[in-house]
């Protein structure tokens, strides 16, 4: 399930929380999250995939739904139900 998040000072721009984010941590990394421009799990997550040889990645994996979700959430975003979104 996706839910979306609607930025307060732009109301046009809408922000998907995918309940699929587990699988782009494990695809891609520490690089999924600087997409979603979280800096902070980036900068921790990037050294530990590269000394750990990705093993930082797949745990990483089991909380990225969640640390998305919340992401949004402490930056101020609404959440809402997007009717035009296929989930």
């Amino acid at each position: 399930m996706t839910t979306c998040f609607r930025d307060t000072k732009n109301p046009n721009k809408i922000y998907y929380a995918s309940s699929v984010s587990w699988l782009w941590t494990v695809l891609f990394g520490p690089i999924f999250f600087a997409f979603k421009g979280m800096w902070i799990h980036f900068i921790i997550l990037l050294p530990l995939s590269l000394f750990t040889f990705g093993l930082a990645s797949l745990i990483a994996a089991f909380f990225a739904n969640q640390w998305v979700y919340n992401h949004y959430k402490s930056k101020g975003y609404i959440e809402f139900q997007n009717e035009n979104h296929k989930n």
